[in-house]
């Protein structure tokens, strides 16, 4: 992520996130845009805006573990959202890869105005 502190903190501020904490220490991180929000995604349902791990933390399931949590608890029972869609760079196809893995499906490309590469755009019915 290319942002600023102030940008992050903004983001924070207008964008639910859900955290995973092992030990007392943030390991994933999950924020959503919603449709009726600052920032909606492109297809009318809850767009993941940010999904990271902590890289020490990596391969140890914890993004997993958080996703499963916010699709039942958050995007299921309290949202009743129908799918949950995101966005990667096509120059990633190691994060498309595991997007597949956790059962989202690809829905289309687009070239993001500002932005240096294409965007992938993946969903995921709930």
């Amino acid at each position: 992520m290319d942002e600023t502190r102030e940008e992050a903190i903004q983001w924070l501020q207008e964008e639910p996130t859900f955290g995973l904490f092992v030990d007392h220490k943030l390991v994933s991180a999950i924020s959503l845009r919603m449709p009726w929000g600052h920032h909606p995604g492109p297809f009318g349902v809850p767009h993941i805006g940010h999904f990271i791990t902590d890289p020490d933390e990596a391969h140890q399931g914890n993004a997993t573990k958080l996703l499963h949590y916010v699709e039942i608890e958050i995007l299921t029972k309290l949202l009743h959202a129908p799918a949950v869609t995101l966005g990667t760079a096509k120059s990633h196809p190691w994060l498309a890869a595991m997007y597949r893995h956790l059962g989202f499906t690809e829905v289309g490309e687009k070239q993001l105005a500002g932005k240096k590469h294409v965007t992938v755009y993946f969903k995921k019915e709930l």
